[in-house]
């Protein structure tokens, strides 16, 4: 018998802002084991903004959210 597979299914959501200081909602789903603790990862997000060198697209903090269901 296959041993039954505990990974979660979960959607990462971007904490980046768009020109006009808008969340982009940019999302990522992924996998992740049983761990409790909700998952932060650095993730490129095409869609955020950098005042700094006046670009769209660099790497953010992406937080784990609920699935919709």
């Amino acid at each position: 018998m296959a041993k039954k597979d505990r990974r979660k299914k979960i959607m990462m959501v971007s904490e980046g802002v768009d020109k006009k200081g808008r969340p982009t909602k940019t999302t990522y789903y992924t996998t992740k084991g049983d761990t409790q603790e909700k998952l932060a990862l650095s993730k490129y997000d095409p869609a955020a903004y950098d005042k700094e060198t006046d670009r769209y697209g660099l790497h953010v903090k992406f937080n784990e959210k609920k699935l919709p269901k």
